[in-house]
């Protein structure tokens, strides 16, 4: 696994552009690092022999290696903090927990690009995402979670200025409607 995403760092970059938000972070140096996500704690309770085969394996591909609570249990003591669980599909992604949501993913990220499951969709509308306004390709620009539309208070009160650079930003989406 590593050896082919360290050889295929184009394909890798084209896959994860999306996800690289503000667009210029495609141009940095991509650094790998790989985690794997095997199951639950329990799996491994009363095996000792698979969980050090599996730490020796993890240590010589330069691999972390954990399980689904292992996770949780670092979240819980508060030496992690929770992120958003994505999974690659054909058309892009697919995201699967909305907890640790990356800053402006709804502002980049478009439909095409992002499938919702639907705990992830109820997470997101429950904290107030316009979540409906996104699903017709209106990136959410005001606070992560809006749209003018959404919020026009927000828009009536901003300098022209930064009217002006989020009329260019839908412009550039392919939104040429009136502002």
């Amino acid at each position: 696994m590593s050896n082919y995403a360290s050889q295929h760092l184009d394909r890798l970059r084209d896959k994860l552009r999306p996800l690289m938000v503000p667009p210029q972070m495609a141009s940095h140096r991509l650094s790998l690092k790989y985690v794997l996500i095997i199951g639950r704690s329990a799996e491994l309770e009363h095996h000792e022999a698979r969980r050090l085969r599996l730490a020796n394996y993890g240590a010589e591909r330069n691999l972390r290696i954990m399980t689904y609570d292992t996770i949780y249990r670092e979240v819980a003591a508060g030496y992690n903090k929770p992120k958003a669980v994505l999974r690659a599909n054909s058309r892009g992604y697919f995201l699967q927990s909305a907890e640790g949501m990356p800053a402006h993913m709804f502002s980049y990220i478009m439909p095409a690009q992002l499938e919702l499951s639907a705990a992830a969709e109820a997470a997101l509308r429950a904290e107030t995402y316009d979540i409906d306004a996104w699903k017709r390709n209106e990136p959410l620009n005001f606070n992560e979670k809006w749209t003018r539309a959404s919020e026009p208070s927000l828009y009536d009160g901003m300098h022209s200025a930064v009217k002006g650079l989020l009329s260019r930003q839908k412009k550039r989406n392919g939104d040429n409607g009136a502002d």
